[in-house]
């Protein structure tokens, strides 16, 4: 059974996104923009939580992210208030964003990024700044390489757990 688990396992791969091409040693793989926006993400803090092959640091952080509009109740997370950083592969085709679906763009993440960064309660958002207008294309454009790959974004009639899946046809 376990070898047989193995063999399937090793059938899952991603496909080679834009981005895993270049760090694969494919300079030609990357936009221009992207690149620099590669630059952008490291040098701006982005990376500090956002890092490694997914992406995350898969750790819980206090962002105080709002609550969407009609929310008749708060979610408290793991109690404390506190997320898992999520993973940015594909990011730019899994609108809308944060924990709650609050943000239906990524410009309105940076923006709340912007604020948040300004008084952090979590101490990983120290020295870390959102790109400025003028940037955030460019950070837009690296986004964009890490899920140009191949991406299956139908939502399921439904799951293991019983639960109903949410989203909205693509």
């Amino acid at each position: 059974i376990l070898r047989s688990i193995a063999a399937f396992e090793r059938t899952l791969t991603s496909p080679q996104t834009s981005y895993d091409r270049f760090v694969s040693g494919d300079r030609t793989a990357l936009s221009p923009q992207a690149e620099r926006g590669l630059r952008l993400f490291t040098q701006i803090g982005c990376a500090n939580c956002h890092s490694g092959p997914m992406f995350s640091d898969f750790e819980l952080h206090v962002l105080r992210v709002p609550d969407p509009p009609g929310s008749t109740s708060h979610d408290a997370g793991d109690g404390a208030n506190r997320f898992r950083t999520p993973t940015l592969r594909n990011v730019t085709r899994t609108a809308p964003y944060m924990h709650g679906g609050v943000f239906a763009t990524i410009p309105q993440v940076f923006q709340f990024y912007r604020q948040a960064t300004t008084n952090p309660v979590d101490p990983d958002l120290r020295g870390v700044r959102t790109p400025t207008p003028q940037e955030a294309p460019d950070v837009e454009a690296f986004l964009r390489a890490l899920g140009d790959a191949p991406f299956d974004a139908s939502i399921p009639a439904s799951v293991p757990s019983g639960l109903t899946p949410g989203g909205a046809p693509r």
